[in-house]
Formats: structure tokens, C-alpha cells, sequence
């Protein structure tokens, strides 16, 4: 899957692209509170549209819990 999304969101904010944006807007680069914040609101809205787009593998809990 790569990598986590607070790791992504980091990543991301790296792009020259994005970075250039980001300190236009804001007039600094982007902080590890500015990361925290962003997660914190992506989150819940990820954990709502996944029921959405998800389906689940058949008999895969069989397998997890043994």
C-alpha cells in the first residue's frame, strides 16, 4: 500500500509544486502540526466513504480469526 497517510501527507506537502503553494498561501513551509491537523481532519472523512467503496473479501474473517 506504500505509505502511511501521515507519511503521505508529508510527501506530499515535499512536492516543489505543492511546496511552492503552500508557502504562498500560508508564507512558510509546511509544519509537522500543519500535517497533524490536516490528518486529523482527513481521517474521519476516509473512514466514512470507505463502507462506500469497499466490499469485503468473502470468508476473510474466517481466516483472520482463525
Amino acid at each position: 500500500m506504500g505509505l502511511g497517510k501521515w507519511d503521505h501527507i508529508q510527501a506530499v506537502g515535499k512536492i516543489p509544486s505543492v511546496k511552492a503553494r503552500w508557502v504562498e498561501r500560508f508564507g512558510r513551509e509546511m509544519t509537522t502540526e500543519d500535517i497533524d491537523s490536516i490528518y486529523q481532519t482527513f481521517m474521519p472523512l476516509q473512514k466514512a466513504k470507505v463502507a462506500d467503496h469497499a466490499a469485503p473479501i468473502p470468508h476473510a474473517l474466517d481466516v483472520v480469526n482463525g
